[in-house]
């Protein structure tokens, strides 16, 4: 910079002070001032419209608000918060307010950030804001940091202490914070805390963090949350709204007044299904679906929805006292000047992304093809975190009611396939089975119902390859029998791996007997897939298929979805309707032995190579659980085997229809 250039902006700086005019507000000045360039934003380039994200105007409320210093916002995929925190940059930099950060989970983010979005956002996107860049400007704006005349903006990651706890800045923004890592190294704080501290001189600093929401932090405050909280397990941005104002976005109802929030639970798309009512009629589900007014039931559209987002919309503080514990006392009160928002999909100008459309959501959430897909909606679309909720050990009285009236070895209706599962005992000295069978087949489809129809033990090979040829009667079927089609052995501890490989190459077992290796070493904690082929899977010079798949994600559909979610499966089935999960079934009378080991398995907070984690705990040591392992491989085999067995019914439907079809050609030829 030039001595005549220093003069000239020092005297334009001393010309602005002198002059008497009021500050702009963002909120205002933002549409008028701030023109996106086309590398920025692909979407909606040209001058900023705040009603193509109508709920972000709460960002610039809050900053043009003296009395609040912190803002936490948890939020769905959608909302423009990374674009509005950049108009803020624009802003404070123009007005030469200060110093900004910003702060991403890695270096490569940070240099993304700088060159894809906020340089471009700095030299090209605001006509007043040129006058303090330098002209040698590729010398001053770098990977990380944005040298401005009078300010600068620093980029950093948020895996080091160093890189967020230097010299002292007053606005700071902070993206993804719930990828942040949780405790930095040298056991220090996280970022959000050393932030914090580098604002802390400064009575006008403005913080504000976003984020999708990972875990939630429970209220209860037990052994188990404090454990958690000295862990630093638990999501970082849904604890600090916990502790902010909660601010939510309320709309009125156009036919009763009342002020609601816009949640799922109020989504109205259960209507939508095929005449027979067995499944869902999506292309109804994207024209019928509508939001209700929890007080009146007035039915609101996706189109007036949107001009009371726009026009009528309310933010309204819920959080004023806290959350009630149990011994009366209240945890996460609002700290002063802390506002904290939730904001949703759900909100979306549906007119400018016709994508997030209510019935399009619908669809979304109705198609979720496991746990893990509704986790990824609920934080995705929703922005709520993914709650770790602790399984108790079961008694077995509750498992009764899992009881059918077909008698053990006896199948209770024609199953889509049936597996033998055998679990090694004793190093080697003893071979626990169990009979599987799932799939009902109606209409070209098949349903996830699943029969455990038989169980024992011996200590002869030769009597496993008797049971998987072992004729099975059909109980609705009088006369008819079936075979077990396939079968999975557990490859237990390492110390057995080559006797269980040596029974899959036997004669009668060759082909049909595959091995299974469950949670235990890395090669089953970094699989890609629910359930996948090991690369090893020669013995012998014979081709043995070895599986590996992911323990917890199969016991969670055991227990918590087939066993916790059984009277909404019930009450589904008899309604014609979807249910949640496929229906479990024992044989009739199943023993109390038998019983019990479905009642060893509990899933909390434990430590597994020495870190507090959460999920199914260990087998416990005198517990059996062999019977709720070997199902839950049945449950692996049939994430494996279902697909194939529907793309053979689309086949077989497709080739009906050809036949079908060149039959009444040829009929109706003269």
């Amino acid at each position: 910079m030039t001595r005549r250039e220093t003069t000239g902006w020092i005297m334009g700086l001393l010309f602005d002070w002198f002059t008497v005019v009021d500050r702009e507000p963002s909120l205002t000045w933002v549409p008028k001032k701030i023109n996106l360039p086309r590398e920025v934003s692909l979407v909606k380039p040209g001058p900023i419209d705040l009603n193509v994200f109508p709920i972000s105007s709460l960002v610039y409320e809050w900053f043009d608000d003296p009395q609040w210093r912190e803002l936490f916002v948890v939020k769905g995929s959608q909302g423009a918060l990374s674009q509005s925190a950049q108009n803020l940059s624009c802003y404070i930099a123009d007005h030469q307010l200060g110093d900004i950060m910003w702060v991403l989970e890695s270096d490569k983010k940070v240099v993304e950030l700088n060159n894809e979005r906020l340089k471009p956002m700095i030299t090209k996107s605001c006509e007043s804001l040129k006058r303090h860049l330098y002209e040698q400007e590729d010398k001053k704006l770098k990977n990380r940091i944005l040298m401005l005349k009078g300010l600068k903006i620093i980029m950093a990651g948020a895996r080091t202490a160093s890189a967020v706890a230097s010299r002292p800045i007053p606005f700071i923004f902070g993206d993804e914070v719930d990828e942040w890592p949780i405790e930095l190294k040298g056991k220090e704080s996280n970022a959000v805390a050393l932030l914090r501290e580098r604002a802390k001189l400064f009575s006008w600093a403005k913080l504000m963090f976003f984020s999708k929401p990972r875990n939630s932090v429970t209220s209860e405050d037990d052994e188990d949350h404090k454990k958690r909280n000295q862990k630093k397990e638990d999501g970082i941005i849904w604890g600090e709204y916990l502790s902010g104002t909660r601010h939510k976005c309320h709309i009125p109802c156009p036919e009763c007044g009342h002020y609601h929030e816009i949640v799922w639970e109020n989504v109205r798309f259960h209507h939508c299904r095929s005449e027979d009512g067995k499944s869902w009629d999506y292309d109804r589900m994207k024209k019928e679906t509508f939001l209700q007014c929890p007080k009146c039931q007035a039915k609101i559209t996706d189109e007036m929805k949107v001009d009371l987002v726009i026009h009528r919309r309310r933010w309204t503080q819920t959080n004023f006292e806290g959350d009630l514990q149990k011994d009366g006392s209240r945890i996460n009160q609002p700290i002063p000047k802390k506002m904290s928002a939730h904001m949703s999909d759900l909100y979306s100008n549906t007119r400018e992304f016709p994508d997030l459309r209510l019935g399009e959501l619908a669809v979304k959430w109705c198609s979720c093809a496991n746990t893990s897909d509704r986790r990824a909606f609920r934080r995705g679309t929703l922005g709520l975190p993914v709650e770790n909720i602790k399984f108790d050990k079961l008694d077995t009285a509750p498992l009764l009611a899992f009881a059918g009236d077909y008698e053990q070895g006896t199948l209770a209706t024609r199953p889509a396939w049936t597996f033998l599962k055998i679990d090694v005992q004793g190093h080697g000295t003893l071979y626990r089975w169990q009979k599987i069978a799932f799939g009902k087949i109606a209409n070209d489809d098949v349903d996830d119902t699943c029969w455990v129809f038989d169980q024992g033990e011996t200590d002869s090979a030769e009597e496993l390859e008797f049971q998987i040829d072992k004729p099975i009667p059909i109980a609705d079927e009088p006369g008819a029998f079936m075979k077990c089609n396939t079968g999975w052995i557990d490859e237990g501890d390492g110390t057995t791996t080559k006797q269980v490989l040596d029974l899959c190459i036997r004669p009668k077992l060759f082909r049909r007997l595959s091995t299974v290796k469950g949670r235990g070493g890395a090669q089953t904690e970094n699989i890609k897939d629910r359930v996948e082929l090991q690369s090893n899977r020669t013995h012998k010079g014979k081709r043995v298929d070895r599986y590996l798949i992911d323990s917890d994600y199969f016991l969670d559909e055991l227990y918590e979805d087939r066993i916790a979610k059984k009277k909404e499966i019930d009450e589904a089935l008899h309604n014609h309707q979807v249910p949640p999960a496929g229906r479990l079934w024992f044989y009739a009378n199943p023993s109390q032995e038998f019983l019990q080991e479905f009642c060893t398995e509990k899933k909390d907070w434990h430590a597994r190579k020495g870190k507090l984690v959460f999920g199914w705990l260990p087998k416990p040591t005198g517990g059996k659980n062999d019977h709720s392992d070997l199902l839950k491989y049945g449950l692996a085999a049939w994430y494996r085997i279902k697909p194939m067995i529907l793309d053979q019914l689309r086949r077989t439907k497709n080739q009906r229809e050809r036949l079908e079809a060149a039959t009444a050609a040829a009929t109706t030829k003269p």
